[in-house]
């Protein structure tokens, strides 16, 4: 049986940043990590446009976080 290894996704640039001029978001989520994403969920589903921002373009192999807080285990 072989080992596992993580998908790599290669960087895709949104196209609302590339847009003449620029699309602003009003909201700007760096780390996509469970916090991360908590918010940006909780965000878009309060009518927020969000955009996430990651530095890892593959699937995390262990946690992301240290700890988590409890409206983001509410949501995930």
């Amino acid at each position: 049986m072989g080992a596992y290894v993580n998908p790599i996704y290669p960087y895709k640039s949104p196209a609302d940043l590339m847009a003449t001029p620029p699309q602003r978001k009003p909201l700007i989520v760096i780390g996509a990590g469970p916090v991360g994403l908590a918010a940006a969920i909780d965000a878009r589903l309060q009518g927020l446009e969000v955009l996430v921002l990651d530095d890892d373009k593959t699937v995390s192999v262990g946690s992301r976080a240290v700890c988590y807080a409890k409206r983001s285990l509410e949501i995930l």
